[in-house]
């Protein structure tokens, strides 16, 4: 078995709520450079759905530039974990 890695593509997420506001940022940085990549023209939706009693959820990622569209699959955990986010964000703790 090989352990080496050879491609790798990690970023970090990091949401700001905005003070006094409903709105916020959202940045997006490449973890190996810790530079913020902008979003503009490399746009996605990224779509998870969660059945009950699933151990799992599917969905898909979405580029808004031209709709190609590629599978995802996870476990619950990280769908609940992005819920909470998305909850906390609209106030809905």
């Amino acid at each position: 078995m090989n352990d080496s890695v050879l491609r790798r593509i990690a970023v970090l997420v990091r949401v700001s709520p905005q003070t006094g506001g409903s709105g916020g940022e959202l940045h997006v940085s490449d973890v190996d450079t810790q530079r913020e990549v902008p979003l503009e023209q490399s746009s996605f939706v990224l779509t998870l759905e969660n059945e009950p009693r699933a151990t799992f959820v599917r969905g898909q990622l979405k580029v808004l530039r031209d709709g190609t569209t590629f599978p995802i699959q996870s476990n619950v955990a990280f769908f609940e974990l992005l819920k909470m986010l998305v909850d906390r964000a609209a106030g809905g703790r």
